[in-house]
């Protein structure tokens, strides 16, 4: 996933928060993001990212039929602190790694404050996998996060060459 995607998304999702009806405007939204240069195919992703997660509420398909969002639940909002710290595409990872069910609340907090006292000015992919490792002590889950996390390709493809 590119970092247009991930700037897409979170756009969509401030679009959502603000009770803004997304797909009664999703037209006007579309030539709005192309008109900013986004490419057609970052933007079909980045609403196949959102309607795919559990930030809409499929099962209520009355409300659904009437183009009404629903948060299923609270969304952690990350501080200033945190949002400078974190490379755009950690903050990515973090959001659908929490919406896909993969890390808990509590982990999430977890990685959040201890990345605020690292030292580096910000985190890259490769950090947010060495604290996942630190903070997330089952091997199996870890495997199905760096396995199904197109965000550590790179990282997976490392890992992969010493196992036979």
């Amino acid at each position: 996933m590119n970092e247009n995607v991930i700037e897409i998304v979170s756009y969509l999702v401030k679009q959502i928060m603000h009770n803004e009806d997304v797909i009664e405007n999703e037209e006007q939204l579309v030539e709005n993001l192309v008109s900013q240069g986004y490419e057609i195919a970052d933007i079909d992703m980045a609403f196949e990212l959102i309607f795919s997660s559990n930030i809409y509420d499929e099962e209520n398909e009355v409300e659904a039929n009437n183009h009404k969002f629903e948060l299923t639940k609270s969304q952690r909002i990350l501080d200033v602190r945190e949002r400078f710290k974190l490379s755009i595409p950690v903050q990515g990872a973090l959001l659908r790694l929490t919406n896909l069910g993969l890390i808990s609340d509590d982990e999430l907090e977890e990685v959040l404050e201890k990345t605020v006292h690292i030292k580096k000015k910000e985190l890259g992919l490769k950090s947010l996998w060495n604290l996942l490792r630190k903070v997330i002590d089952e091997p199996t889950r870890l495997s199905v996060i760096i396995e199904n996390s197109p965000e550590f390709e790179s990282i997976n493809s490392e890992h992969k060459q010493y196992i036979n």
